[in-house]
């Protein structure tokens, strides 16, 4: 195979190599804290090439006891995150609600944008600015406990000017604040005062802008490390 032949491989190769790059999702660096020894949280931003930057979150808690509930699809467990703000008053949540049916495969979180006004359980916005909602759950027969993961994603500025949604930008470090509670009979139960849980942090967004032109730098120096060793 010849020189020419070669670069022109390469080249195509590369062309292919940055349509995918560019055709799909770009993720940004992942941040995590652990809130409690039950509930933690994942979020990264992410770039689904729509024209706006999304905020993914995946919120866990484990080791949840399940063995009171009821299979009527009654009770189950709410996990919240909020944004703008370490305390309840003034934050805007996301809170998502899983109700157990006994039927593992048939049960799923719910999550809803919210705006928090008094330290009560939020009133849900007008306009709805969750726009994806993924379950991934793992029920224990043996110890009656499981493990619940809700993943969601939001727009970072969602030009919500009713709700007055909190403005995140890429690379920001925001006040925020984590929650969870139980659902009896249909209605959700506050957290009450205990710090296992709900309490205040800081939460750092990594800037995906920055990790994408850095990737591309790489790509691009082993690319032409590359033709170079062709063409010598």
């Amino acid at each position: 195979m010849g020189i020419q032949q070669q670069l022109k491989i390469t080249l195509f190769s590369t062309f292919l190599l940055l349509s995918v790059v560019y055709g799909q999702t770009i993720y940004g660096p992942m941040n995590s804290q652990v809130f409690s020894p039950m509930y933690s949280a994942e979020w990264q931003t992410i770039n689904e090439l729509d024209g706006a930057l999304k905020l993914q979150v995946s919120l866990t808690i484990q080791a949840l006891p399940y063995d009171t509930w009821s299979d009527q699809n009654q009770d189950g467990v709410w996990l919240g995150i909020g944004f703008g703000s370490q305390v309840m008053v003034g934050s805007d949540i996301v809170m998502c609600e899983f109700k157990f049916s006994g039927t593992a495969a048939a049960d799923k979180f719910i999550c809803s944008d919210r705006k928090a006004s008094a330290y009560s359980i939020p009133p849900k916005d007008t306009t709805e600015n969750v726009v994806y909602v993924n379950t991934q759950k793992n029920f224990d027969p043996v110890t009656k406990t499981c493990t619940l993961i809700a993943t969601f994603k939001r727009n970072l500025y969602t030009d919500d000017q009713n709700d007055q949604d909190f403005k995140l930008r890429d690379g920001d470090t925001v006040d925020a604040l984590w929650a969870w509670g139980y659902i009896q009979s249909n209605n959700p139960q506050g957290h009450g005062s205990s710090d296992l849980k709900r309490d205040g942090f800081r939460m750092r967004l990594f800037s995906i802008s920055e990790a994408t032109m850095f990737g591309m730098s790489c790509l691009f120096s082993i690319i032409a490390m590359f033709a170079a060793m062709i063409l010598i």
